[in-house]
C-alpha cells in the first residue's frame, strides 16, 4: 500500500517536474502569436476560492486574534501536515478531481490497457479504500507523503499484517512497517493517512495537533490554486538534474532556489512554474539561457519537420519579472487525447506478437 501511493505521488511531483525543465525558452521576437489562448493558473479563479476556504476544517493551534472570522482562523490541514522552512519540497496534487479531468480519464484508460489487470481494484481488495472515490489529494514532501479523504472504512491492519498499531497523540495510530524502523505510517482521524521516516510522520501529526512550532508553511493557503500545486526546493533541483554538467544544469543549480508549480488539467493542461533565487543576476541570466534554448530547439523541431514537438513547443515561453522568472507550458487536449488515445487501444505484447516469432524475440 505505502509504496503505491508513494509513487502514484512522485510520479504526479515527476511529471510537473519534468513538464518544467522541457520550458526552455521564449517567444522569439516577430514571431507569429499562438493559435488560441490557455488559461494558465497564474491566479486562483472562483470555484478554487470556495475549494479554498471550504478546505480550512483544522481548528487553530494557538489562541487567535479577536474578532478575526472563523474561516481566517481555521487552517488546511494538509498544508499543515507538510513540514515549513525554507528549501523544503512539498507537492499537492488533487487527485479526486485529476481523476474526473479529460487527462485524467485517457490515463485511467492507458493503465487498463497493459493486459495487468485494475491496480485500482487490487488496491480496493487489500485495503477497502476506491482510489477513485475515496481519496481526495495526494501530497509529496521531502521525507513523506500524506493522502487525504475518507479512510474510516479502511483495513489497514490487514494490508499492513505484522505492524502493532501504536496510539499516538489525541487522533492517531502508528505502524511501524518495518524496514529497520525507518519507515513508519500513520492514519489521523479517520481523514488523513501520512507515511515516510518516523520522524516525519511524527511531526505532521504534531504540526495537526498543535504541538510542532510554527513554522512558514511550505504552501501558504492563499497558494493552494490548481490540481497540482506546491514548491519544488534547490535540495530536489539538484538530485534531479544529478550529474548532468552542461551549461544549462550548472545555472539551474546555481540560480533556483525554489520553483512554485501550478496546473490546471480542467481542459488543457497549463503549467506556470515560477523560479526565484536570491541572486537576480543570475536568475535574469538563467531565464535568458532557458528561452535561448526554447527558441533553438523550436526551429529545430520545425526544421526536421517534427510536427508533434514543434506543436508542444509553441505552448511553452518564458516570461521574465525582473529578479524572476515564470514558465509556462500547455499541453493542449487535442493533443493529449492523440497521444494517449493509442494507449487506450493497444493491446499486451504478448497477445499482439506474431505467432511464429521465437521465444524471446
Amino acid at each position: 500500500m505505502r509504496r503505491r501511493w508513494l509513487w502514484l505521488g512522485l510520479a504526479a511531483l515527476l511529471l510537473a517536474v519534468a513538464a518544467l525543465l522541457m520550458t526552455r525558452g521564449e517567444r522569439p521576437p516577430g514571431e507569429a502569436a499562438r493559435p488560441r489562448e490557455v488559461a494558465f493558473p497564474r491566479y486562483p479563479r472562483g470555484p478554487q476560492l470556495e475549494r479554498m476556504k471550504q478546505r480550512r476544517t483544522l481548528a487553530p493551534a494557538s489562541a487567535p486574534a479577536a474578532g478575526a472570522p472563523q474561516e481566517e482562523r481555521n487552517r488546511d490541514p494538509v498544508l499543515t501536515a507538510l513540514p515549513g522552512g525554507k528549501g523544503v519540497t512539498a507537492v499537492v496534487v488533487e487527485a479526486n478531481a485529476l481523476v474526473a479531468s479529460p487527462v485524467g480519464r485517457l490515463l485511467l484508460n492507458c493503465l487498463g490497457a497493459g493486459g495487468g489487470g485494475d491496480p485500482f481494484a487490487e488496491v480496493q481488495a487489500k485495503t477497502g479504500i476506491d482510489l477513485r472515490r475515496d481519496v481526495d489529494r495526494v501530497a509529496v514532501f521531502d521525507d513523506g507523503f500524506v493522502v487525504s479523504g475518507d479512510f474510516k472504512q479502511a483495513r489497514f491492519g490487514e494490508a499492513l499484517a505484522g505492524a502493532a498499531p501504536t496510539k499516538y497523540g489525541d487522533r492517531a495510530t502508528l505502524y511501524d512497517t518495518g524496514a529497520g524502523g525507518q519507515s513508519a505510517f500513520a492514519l489521523w482521524g479517520g481523514t488523513m493517512v501520512v507515511a515516510g521516516t518516523p520522524a516525519a510522520v511524527r511531526g505532521a501529526v504534531d504540526r495537526l495537533e498543535g504541538r510542532a512550532p510554527a513554522a512558514t508553511p511550505a504552501i501558504p493557503a492563499e497558494r493552494a490554486f490548481g490540481d497540482v500545486y506546491g514548491v519544488v526546493g534547490g535540495q530536489l533541483l539538484g538530485r534531479l538534474l544529478g550529474g548532468d554538467q552542461s551549461g544549462l544544469a550548472r545555472q539551474f543549480r546555481a540560480a533556483a532556489e525554489r520553483i512554485e508549480l501550478h496546473v490546471d488539467a480542467a481542459g488543457d493542461v497549463a503549467l506556470v512554474a515560477a523560479v526565484r533565487g536570491s541572486a537576480p543576476a543570475q536568475v535574469e541570466d538563467l531565464g535568458k539561457a532557458l528561452g535561448a534554448a526554447l527558441a533553438v530547439a523550436r526551429v529545430q523541431a520545425q526544421a526536421s519537420g517534427d510536427t508533434n514537438l514543434a506543436e508542444l513547443l509553441d505552448f511553452a515561453r518564458v516570461v521574465p519579472e525582473g529578479a524572476s522568472f515564470t514558465m509556462e507550458l500547455a499541453l493542449p487536449q487535442a493533443y493529449l487525447e492523440k497521444r494517449l488515445a493509442e494507449c487506450g487501444r493497444r493491446e499486451p505484447a504478448s497477445a499482439s506478437a506474431p505467432a511464429s516469432a521465437p521465444a524471446g524475440e
